[in-house]
């Protein structure tokens, strides 16, 4: 990912209506590192509520912001998450 594309990503994942402030809070408990792209996933999983999104729905919102993005990218993103206890596979 080029310097541009990584700082707009970066600019975008830090809005407010992100739910950030709780993600932050979130993985400062469990020592995780933030990087913009967990904290896109984890906003697209907040904005799915109780229907639940599958990896690719998330590729496909991802590609508004990264065109580049890669399914790859999500999974090991999600299994991050997941083993962070931050997320539950459904």
């Amino acid at each position: 990912m080029n310097n541009k594309l990584h700082s707009e990503l970066i600019k975008k994942a830090m809005l407010p209506d992100l739910g950030c402030s709780e993600f932050r809070e979130l993985t400062a408990r469990k020592a995780m590192r933030i990087t913009p792209m967990r904290m896109m996933v984890y906003h697209f999983i907040r904005c799915a509520e109780d229907k639940g999104i599958s990896a690719y729905q998330i590729l496909d919102q991802l590609k508004s912001y990264n065109p580049n993005a890669k399914p790859t990218t999500v999974y090991r993103t999600l299994d991050y998450l997941q083993q962070a206890g931050v997320i539950v596979k459904i």
